[in-house]
């Protein structure tokens, strides 16, 4: 996939090489994703959107295709861990970018 984006990148800008060949798209895409989880888990615990994520969570429910929880390996920590971890900022942040992705 990468490869195919690198491909992508070149014909859109027009050089024979990538600027950043080693730009990985898709752990972009799950770290961006994964950012967008921790601003729902910091809205209050009452919000429709922040109940939907942790149920989805909780639950042993195939996560559907195309929506933020599919493809992320959310279970690495506890929901509740990762809702306190959330409520910081600058620790979610940390995390994510500690992720070997």
């Amino acid at each position: 996939m990468n490869g195919f984006n690198s491909q992508c990148l070149s014909v859109i800008t027009r050089k024979g090489r990538a600027p950043q060949p080693e730009f990985k798209l898709i752990a972009a895409l799950v770290k961006r994703r994964l950012r967008f989880a921790g601003h729902i888990l910091r809205k209050g615990p009452g919000r429709l959107l922040r109940c939907s994520l942790t149920f989805y969570l909780n639950s042993s429910i195939t996560r559907p295709e195309g929506l933020l929880l599919h493809g992320l390996d959310l279970d690495t920590i506890p929901i509740e861990e990762g809702i306190t971890l959330a409520r910081n900022r600058r620790a979610w942040s940390c995390h994510i970018n500690s992720l070997c992705l």
